[in-house]
């Protein structure tokens, strides 16, 4: 089916152009006609000075003095939805990112329907926001424990059942439990949008130290 038409504009912060031009072909395939490309710092806060930006994809590991979690932070200055795409990533890095709020992340090589899910779940929410700012316990999220955001955040970055299980020292059955019990809350049908909805449970249930 042909894509609707969607005129929101989407900043993609990436150095390396194979990836950026799988980007922007799997947005404009989503129906995104407006979708810009920077390689730099510079070059982000230059789109996002104009004003017209309304979301922005972050690959974490950029090249230069400034990663991307860097450009992401300043990025946030303007008001924007930062989603990370970026590879494995290591325990201080993810520390680094969550600490900026991000409204998703994406793990290489990005999957099209976990792309699509992170960007309409993102805009949603800033849409969201914008119209109910003090409403702290509109997203379903909020209805997550602390143990099915554990859970949820693992499966986020592609750990499998028996993983997670060993992970937080439960039995494998339990995992699966968790992860009906979360779709369930969250009223999602799919890995894809189960994963978009990670950075999001964890912003409001911040990892213990």
């Amino acid at each position: 089916a042909e894509a609707t038409m969607n005129a929101e504009k989407i900043l993609i912060v990436e150095d390396e152009p194979a990836q950026a031009r799988f980007l922007a072909d799997a947005l404009d395939s989503f129906g995104f006609v407006d979708v810009a490309v920077a390689s730099s710092v510079e070059d982000a806060l230059k789109h996002a000075r104009r004003g017209d930006v309304r979301l922005a994809l972050v690959d974490i590991n950029l090249e230069g003095a400034v990663d991307g979690v860097g450009v992401a932070s300043r990025l946030r200055e303007h008001g924007l939805p930062i989603v990370y795409v970026t590879g494995m990533p290591d325990h201080a890095s993810m520390e680094r990112a969550m600490r900026t709020s991000p409204s998703g992340y994406l793990l290489k090589p990005v999957r099209v329907p976990e792309l699509r899910a992170a960007v309409e779940i993102a805009l949603h929410h800033k849409k969201r926001d914008a119209s109910r700012p003090s409403d702290a316990e509109a997203s379903p999220a909020h209805m997550l424990s602390r143990r099915e955001v554990d859970v949820l955040r693992l499966l986020a970055v592609r750990h499998t059942a028996k993983e997670v299980a060993a992970r937080l020292g439960i039995a494998k059955p339990t995992v699966e439990t968790y992860r009906a019990r979360i779709a369930d809350k969250l009223g999602v049908t799919s890995r894809a949008e189960l994963v978009a909805f990670a950075p999001i449970a964890a912003r409001q249930h911040p990892a213990q130290t």
